[in-house]
């Protein structure tokens, strides 16, 4: 039996209730887990739960990333809802700013940086908390390519994601004595619907152009990278961001080969 069956795992998921993350909590169910959906979308959340598992091994409650006092109470409401220890969290939820760094006012500052890395902080704090009471347990946070690179109308994104790629090794480091492995992937242009309404036909082209493998990604092949690094396949790694980008990092402003032929 592959170690990546996660029966007997619970993993803590925010912004589960569409895109990649219900792609993450689908793919766990799926291994024998059991997932909790946390989204600011308090009706997309349940009608997720429900519509990815019938048999209630998924639950759901509303978590908007910008309240401490909400991220504070997430220990509460988790015992109030009976879910045990939490095994696995995917920091998953973020937005984007779209606006040129000249253009930037404070609150999207605020905003960004607050669902992107202040939010996750907190959060990660309060279950990694629970965690080291439990036995350990795994945190994969969503990073972006914007991380990694340089990037256009991504003053805040950018910044933030990169935050989180050196707070996931920080916290690799220090949560290791509690048995606590973090790692990060890092999505380069995914097919979801923040991308399909946000990209336009030249933003299309530019990416492909950019991505050697000549394509966008699927939500499903990021939450295979996810719940690999989750299981016990991954016990010796920590500290790691893993991109799915079909090489759009490594290429930089690479040409793809392959352009036309997809």
């Amino acid at each position: 039996m592959s170690a990546q069956n996660m029966e007997g795992q619970t993993a803590l998921i925010t912004g589960g209730a569409q895109g990649i993350g219900k792609a993450i909590a689908a793919l766990f169910i799926a291994r024998g887990g059991r997932v909790v959906i946390a989204d600011i979308n308090a009706e997309a959340a349940e009608a997720t739960a429900k519509e990815l598992s019938p048999s209630g091994r998924a639950t759901w409650f509303a978590l908007d990333l910008m309240d401490l006092d909400m991220i504070n109470n997430v220990p509460g409401i988790l015992d109030t809802a009976s879910v045990g220890p939490v095994h696995v969290l995917v920091n998953n939820a973020g937005i984007l700013d779209n606006v040129s760094f000249l253009d930037t006012n404070q609150k999207i500052y605020d905003d960004v940086m607050n669902v992107n890395f202040r939010g996750p902080f907190f959060l990660t704090q309060q279950i990694a908390n629970r965690m080291r009471h439990t036995g350990g347990g795994a945190i994969v946070n969503i990073a972006s390519a914007s991380g990694l690179l340089g990037n256009q109308e991504r003053p805040v994104y950018g910044p933030a994601k990169a935050g989180i790629i050196a707070l996931t090794k920080c916290l690799a480091v220090e949560l290791a004595k509690y048995r606590i492995r973090v790692n990060a992937v890092a999505p380069g242009a995914i097919a979801t619907p923040l991308t399909a309404a946000g990209h336009s036909k030249e933003v299309r082209s530019k990416v492909l152009l950019r991505t050697p493998l000549n394509r966008y990604g699927l939500p499903e092949e990021v939450a295979a990278a996810v719940v690999f690094l989750a299981s016990a396949d991954a016990s010796f790694i920590t500290g790691h961001t893993l991109a799915v980008d079909g090489g759009f990092v490594s290429a930089g402003f690479f040409e793809s080969p392959l352009s036309g032929f997809a």
